[in-house]
Formats: structure tokens, C-alpha cells, sequence
């Protein structure tokens, strides 16, 4: 940051830089009695690999770097957006200056102080790394500078009690956090009112069409309704540009979420002759993921056995498994903020029937010819994906006799949507279905990470089948992270292959017997 530039924004830090100690290096603070809310290095340093480390995996100088280049693409104007599927309705590049408002989420409760899991908003973690709720990130965007102030709650000691520490307005918290500043959410109000006297012309971002936080949205409204900005936008499409393509740090991160999940699955995939129910296989799962060091589960899984897997978000898990049934078990965990997403399909007692051998093939085949798309770097996309996929399921379904040759293309393709209704891929990272703002028909790039999942329903209500092939819904999902050379599937320690399955469920069986 210029010195000019420190001069134009120092009125919006000045009361606290004030009265402050010179900066502590970061890497040498020691413990004091200012809390920070959230897993440090200090308190958590078996989850940690680096003093400098905000969050476990990445370093605070990242968190800065996502600011800076957030601010460098707004000022830069909708030119930057066009990369990557998005124009502006707005010509922002004639605004000099801009002021970002980014909530946190907020705590919700299922009934009186019992608190729903809480889940930080992902933009406001990615820039910032703070887990806790109920705060906000303002960000005020020069020509020449930039400066980020983190709000967070007033200390309360009657909550504490009952929740935990908070984040303390502390030289310390300011930091760790690598920010400039670090206020009171109570003093949210009058900064940006503070803002709007010092800057004749601005543009506002925030997200007004979809707030997340009720009562910081009343805040921005009434500063919003005071005047001053000459146009508002929501920052989520520019700040997903950025998080759709990962760093090396979030890459190691996806790596061994992807690699938990994968190995989880394949164990529980090991133990089904004794699981006996979909909640049993559910809790393998989810006691696998935990114990390898995950924190849990990223969504509620997909455990489904018999016709249940032709319901392609079965959540139920409340159905016995019988011998002779397909399980599809649809299964990623959260690792630091970073998620994986990995389906398998298996026989319950280890042993394909030839039915489904042949509906398992066709899947399996229909996968690998879409992941050969991705070795010529640069030239597919999530929507060319699933073309190809319906394509090769055209085929396979013709060759097993499933759809007629003789139909016209439009109706095939009615066919096979029938078969199988979703997607093949979808960007992955902080979130499951990550950076849904980012246009799904752009060329994928080096460290997107996207997931390949083709599927094949049958259920036993589908009357123009041969009965042998009713009742069966079988799903493949590997993640898979786009590299200069081609690809990498991040989930490759997962049995996938009818031969891997057999043996590894039916070794496991003889070796308790």
C-alpha cells in the first residue's frame, strides 16, 4: 500500500492505529488473555502446520493476496469479468473509489438456545478466515490502495459462557487475521456512515437481493438509503471468479479431502456383509471421515440400497439392506473449509449379479470416455461434459437394447434424460456445488476442480424394461482436479472397478471369518 494511499483511508482506522503498540511480528505473539475466537497455532497446534497459518493449510499472506486481487478485478472494471462467463450490467471502471460489505453468517436455532451447526458463509471465510457468526467484512477500494476492516461481535461475558470465546478487539486479533483493522460490530453503522462523508462518488457491493443476516442487512439499508453511492452490486460473482480456481495451498487441502472420503468409503465398502441397515452404513461413513480428520460430513449423504438409489437425493437411510442389492453411497467430508464429493455403487454381500454387471460396465465406460476429454487442456467445459455423457450413454443404452436405434436424435436424447436426469459435473471446493455464479460453459483452467458423475435409474416402476434390470440405480462420482498436463483424479483410492469391489469386500469377509 503507497503511503499516499495510507493518508487517503487513515481516517477510517485512525481512532484505534492510534493507540496502539507498534505491530508484534505475527509468528512470535504469544498467548495472552485476548481471545481469538477460532483455532489458532497456539491453542490448536496439532491441526496447524505453520505459525503463520489463519486457518489450518493456509497462510495469512494468502488471505491478503485474495483481497488484493478482489480489489485489483473490481477496479479493473467488467473486462475482468468476461473470462470467466460474467459481464457487469455496471461500467464500475469510471468509479475511483468502492466500499464492499461482506456478512458473515449468522447463528441460527432450531428451537429456544439450541443452536442448527454453524456454517460460515464461504466468500466471507475466503477472504478472511474468520469462523465465527454474526460479523462483517468491509473492504474500501482506492485507485491506489485498499484497506479491510474486520468487524466481529462486542465482547459479551455472559454469552461467552455459554458459546465459547469470541474474537477480542485486540492489536493481537488485527494480527492474526492480517487485516487493518479490527472493530466492534456495534461501530459497523457509523463507519460507513464515515466512509460516505469522505467520498463525494462510490460504488457499493453487497449482495442486498439475497441477504444473509438479517440484522447487518438493516444496517447497510439504512446506510444505503442515506445516499451517496452512485449505484450498488453484489461482489459474489466476482469474489467466486477467484475462488473457482484453486491456489497450491487449497489444492494440498482438496487432496486429502478428497483422499479421507475416498478411503472412508472404500473401508465402509469393506464392512458391508456386516451392515445391515442404510443408518449402519451412514454411520460408517461419517465415523471414518471423523477418525481420518475431517470435522464431518459436507452434505447429508446419499446412502441407498435396492430401488432407494433411483431417488437421487435419498437422504432417509432408513431401509434394511437385503442380499442380492446394489448400496450407492453418495459421501464427501469438510476438511478446513474444503470439500470432497464421492459416489460408489456396490453389492451388499460382494457379489455383481449379471444384470447389474452390465448396467455397472455401461457407467463405468461412460465415466472414463468423459474423463478423456479433460487430457486436451483447455478445451472442455462442465455443460461439454455432460453432451459427451449423454452421447455415450446413447450408446450404451442402444447396445444393451434398453433405447431403439430407429428414433430421432430429439427423442433419443428424451430417452436417455430419462435414464439419467443430472448433471455429469459440477465445480467443487469450499462449497459442494462450488461457485455456482460462475458460468458452467467456460474452458476449464489449471487448479478448477470439478467433480465427473454419470448415473443409470431404473426404477422398478419403469415397466419398458426388462425385468432383470429393474430395481437397480448405479452411480459413479470421482473428483477430479484439472492440471497443465490434463487431469488428476483426486479420488482414485476408492475402489471403482467390479473386479477391486469383489475382491476387496470378499477379503475383508474371509479375513473375520
Amino acid at each position: 500500500m503507497s503511503a499516499s494511499g495510507l493518508r487517503g483511508l487513515s481516517h477510517l482506522w485512525r481512532p484505534l492505529w492510534r493507540h496502539r503498540a507498534p505491530p508484534t511480528p505475527p509468528a512470535t505473539l504469544a498467548c495472552s488473555s485476548s481471545p481469538i475466537g477460532q483455532p489458532t497455532p497456539l491453542t490448536h497446534g496439532h491441526l496447524f502446520g505453520d505459525a503463520d497459518e489463519v486457518c489450518p493449510g493456509i497462510p495469512r499472506a494468502e488471505f491478503g493476496q485474495r483481497r488484493s486481487r478482489l480489489a485489483q478485478r473490481i477496479l479493473a472494471g467488467p473486462a475482468a469479468t468476461k473470462s470467466l462467463g460474467r459481464a457487469s450490467p455496471l461500467t464500475h471502471a469510471r468509479y475511483q473509489h468502492h466500499v464492499m460489505v461482506i456478512p458473515a453468517a449468522r447463528r441460527k436455532y432450531m428451537i429456544d438456545r439450541i443452536p442448527y451447526f454453524f456454517r460460515q458463509d464461504t466468500d466471507f471465510r475466503y477472504l478472511t478466515g474468520s469462523l465465527e457468526p454474526d460479523g462483517a467484512l468491509i473492504i474500501a477500494i482506492g485507485p491506489e490502495s485498499q484497506a479491510s476492516t474486520l468487524f466481529v461481535r462486542d465482547a459479551n461475558a455472559r454469552e461467552a459462557m455459554w458459546e465459547g470465546a469470541r474474537t477480542a478487539v485486540t492489536e493481537e486479533s488485527r494480527a492474526h487475521f492480517g487485516l487493518d483493522q479490527i472493530l466492534p460490530l456495534s461501530h459497523l453503522s457509523n463507519f460507513l456512515s464515515s466512509y460516505a462523508k469522505t467520498h463525494v462518488e462510490y460504488l457499493l457491493w453487497y449482495d442486498y437481493l439475497n441477504p444473509t443476516h438479517d440484522e447487518l442487512h438493516k444496517v447497510v439499508l439504512d446506510f444505503m438509503h442515506g445516499g451517496g453511492h452512485q449505484g450498488i452490486e453484489s461482489p459474489r460473482s466476482d469474489i467466486q471468479a477467484l475462488r473457482v480456481i484453486k491456489s497450491e495451498a487449497e489444492v494440498a487441502l482438496m487432496r486429502r479431502s478428497c483422499d479421507i472420503a475416498a478411503q472412508s468409503i472404500a473401508t465402509t465398502m469393506s464392512r458391508s456383509q456386516r451392515l445391515k441397515t442404510e443408518a449402519e452404513f451412514f454411520a460408517t461413513v461419517d465415523y471414518e471421515c471423523r477418525m481420518r480428520g475431517a470435522e464431518y460430513l459436507a452434505y447429508p449423504p446419499v446412502v441407498a440400497s435396492g430401488d432407494n438409489a433411483n431417488v437421487i437425493h435419498y437422504t432417509q437411510c432408513t431401509q434394511q439392506v437385503q442380499a442380492g442389492e446394489l448400496i450407492l453411497m453418495d459421501a464427501g467430508c469438510e476438511l478446513h473449509g474444503y470439500t470432497s464429493d464421492i459416489t460408489r455403487t456396490w453389492p451388499v454381500r460382494g457379489v455383481f449379479s449379471e444384470p447389474q454387471k452390465v448396467l455397472y460396465e455401461m457407467v463405468l465406460d461412460v465415466q472414463q470416455r468423459v474423463l478423456q476429454n479433460l487430457e486436451q487442456v483447455g478445451q472442455a467445459t462442465v455443460d461439454s461434459l455432460f453432451k459427451e455423457m449423454q452421447g455415450y450413454l446413447q450408446v450404451g443404452l442402444q447396445s444393451i437394447g434398453l433405447i431403439p436405434s430407429s428414433d430421432s436424435p430429439y427423442h433419443m436424447m428424451s430417452k436417455v434424460q430419462t435414464f439419467c436426469p443430472h448433471h455429469v459435473s459440477h465445480y467443487l471446493g469450499m462449497d459442494v456445488h462450488d461457485t455456482a455464479l460462475v458460468s458452467k460453459s467456460i474452458n476449464f483452467k489449471p487448479n478448477m476442480v470439478i467433480t465427473v458423475e454419470p448415473g443409470l435409474y431404473i426404477p422398478q416402476s419403469m415397466k419398458s424394461v426388462p425385468e432383470e434390470f429393474r430395481g437397480i440405480g448405479i452411480r459413479i462420482e470421482d473428483d477430479v482436479l484439472i492440471t497443465s498436463s490434463g487431469y488428476e483424479v483426486l479420488s482414485k483410492s476408492c475402489p471403482k472397478t467390479i473386479d477391486q469391489i469383489e475382491m476387496l469386500i470378499q477379503s475383508s469377509t474371509s479375513s473375520i471369518q
